[in-house]
């Protein structure tokens, strides 16, 4: 299920029953980062959402951050916050160059920007009890670079361990 947890808990009689289903839901950055691109409460909501969906047993729950240089910089505030949540899973998602993205170029990453993001996903990779990966089309960027092995993105249904 993908929702930005804006309507989780008003529809929680609703939803409760998809525990067998993933869950992923799009953070922007810390509260005042997300809030301020999405609008006031929705960081409080989303994390809500998170919570929610493991109280009944959902074994992976994603949350998926577009990164761009605005946030770049508040990357390591948010994975302490993921790391005390709810959250088994952070996808890193650089943003792609098409819509609004192709236009301005104040969203596309530079080199130091993807060396500092390349380094923040292996270094929180290794050592975090949350799952941090680059997203998918960038799942691959250990090929390019030679490191950052691939990793499982949706854990073995009912085992909340990654599969063998």
């Amino acid at each position: 299920m993908l929702s930005n947890g804006f309507l989780v808990s008003s529809r929680w009689e609703e939803i409760r029953h998809f525990r067998y289903f993933p869950f992923m839901t799009s953070i922007d950055g810390p509260r005042e980062t997300h809030d301020r691109l999405r609008r006031a409460g929705s960081f409080d909501r989303a994390m809500a959402a998170l919570e929610n969906f493991a109280s009944i047993g959902v074994r992976t729950r994603v949350v998926k951050t577009i990164v761009h240089p605005a946030n770049l910089p508040s990357l390591p505030e948010l994975a302490t916050c993921l790391e005390a949540s709810a959250a088994t899973d952070w996808q890193l998602a650089p943003v792609m160059e098409i819509g609004r993205a192709r236009e301005k170029h104040s969203y596309r990453l530079c080199q130091r920007d993807w060396q500092f993001l390349i380094d923040f996903v292996e270094r929180r990779g290794n050592h975090s009890q949350l799952n941090v990966e680059f997203a998918h089309p960038y799942a691959q960027v250990h090929t390019i670079t030679g490191r950052l092995g691939p990793r499982t993105v949706f854990r073995k249904l009912g085992s909340g361990k990654s599969p063998d």
